[in-house]
């Protein structure tokens, strides 16, 4: 397969890629949705395909409550109610 145009390259392939009508890629629409032979039988399909490649994997957001939430709970009290 041509280097910018792979199944790897735009993996994961999400099930609206794989039904659209408009498919301009040098490999076949199977072969984007399913892989390997298992993946037919239980199949897992992506909400989302890559955004930005790998920058988002390598510049992860956090979504912890900030330091100072945590702080103001003071004398190791949880700062979040859990109900369990």
């Amino acid at each position: 397969w041509p280097r910018e145009d792979n199944p790897l390259k735009h993996a994961p392939h999400t099930a609206r890629a794989a039904s659209a009508d408009d498919w301009a890629h040098a490999y076949p629409r199977s072969l984007a949705a399913y892989p390997v032979p298992s993946l037919a039988q239980a199949k897992y399909w992506s909400p989302v395909g890559r955004i930005d490649n790998v920058y988002g994997d390598r510049h992860l957001f956090c979504t912890c409550p900030p330091l100072a939430a945590v702080s103001a709970a003071g004398g190791g009290e949880r700062p979040f109610h859990n109900p369990e």
